[in-house]
């Protein structure tokens, strides 16, 4: 499906330009300026493309908006209740452009984006929960991370480097041991974004956030996963 033949399906006014955005890791992303304004349009890729997990996010981002937090839900389709299109294997959805900088590392930006993860985590606290987010894995994968780590330690397999390799085996279990066991289970549950880094943050001049994005990977985890 055309960009152009999505946007027919949205009540946002007449087209006047399409621009393709860079950055971004998964999907294919537009910016579509309108008589009405300026619009972000994403194209999901498959594996981001679940209906079931796609209508939860949109739920969580108007949860979230209501509240008051810099997100963007998305816009209706002009026919039924969903919010996105299914285009065969992706999903198509649109929202408001959000203008703003990428995170140059100050501590105002850090300050605004560790208080504007407390006021997510709170808001989600009241958030109807279905039973298959609460069953989702984790975002990250520990698999993949036990690979990587096994590819390090053949890169680190010279005598010389020995004590290195064997650091890495240390934190690598300690982490297995206290986070992913003993700390993992103690801790409280509730919804969390999954993915909480400045690549999916937007700020103003003043470093206060004005956009938080990329919610797909949303989860029943511990808070401190987002920290």
């Amino acid at each position: 499906m055309r960009i152009e033949e999505v946007l027919d399906h949205y009540d946002i006014g007449r087209t006047l330009e399409i621009l393709p955005c860079k950055g971004g890791t998964a999907n294919q992303n537009f910016r579509v300026e309108t008589d009405r304004g300026s619009f972000f349009a994403k194209c999901r890729v498959p594996r981001l493309s679940k209906a079931d997990l796609v209508r939860f996010e949109h739920a969580l981002l108007r949860h979230l908006a209501n509240d008051g937090l810099p997100v963007f839900p998305p816009e209706a389709l002009r026919e039924g209740s969903d919010t996105f299109i299914l285009d065969e294997d992706r999903i198509w959805e649109v929202t408001r452009f959000c203008e703003g900088t990428t995170f140059a590392g100050s501590s105002r930006e850090i300050e605004s984006a560790a208080l504007t993860l407390g006021r997510v985590h709170c808001s989600m606290a009241s958030l109807d929960v279905p039973s298959s987010i609460m069953d989702r894995p984790i975002h990250e994968n520990r698999a993949q991370i036990a690979d990587s780590l096994e590819q390090a330690a053949s890169v680190l397999s010279h005598p010389s480097l020995v004590k290195q390799r064997e650091a890495m085996a240390r934190c690598f279990a300690r982490l297995e041991d206290e986070y992913y066991g003993r700390i993992d289970a103690s801790l409280q549950r509730g919804v969390i974004h999954g993915d909480y880094h400045p690549l999916n943050m937007l700020f103003d001049e003043g470093g206060t956030i004005v956009g938080v994005f990329d919610f797909n990977a949303a989860g029943w985890q511990i808070p401190l996963r987002d920290v």
